[in-house]
């Protein structure tokens, strides 16, 4: 492991919740804002 790596590892804390399971938390969370704006947009679609 280099030392650039881990300081690039350390300066970006997002990087490690994508690896292993944190990817799926991210994915669901994803799909879920996508779902709540999607409903968010309903109303104005049906008044438009």
């Amino acid at each position: 492991m280099s030392p650039r790596h881990s300081a690039s590892r350390w300066s970006s804390p997002m990087s490690h919740l994508t690896d292993d399971n944190g990817g799926m938390a991210w994915l669901i969370l994803a799909l879920g804002m996508s779902a709540v704006h999607r409903l968010a947009l309903l109303p104005s679609l049906a008044l438009g």
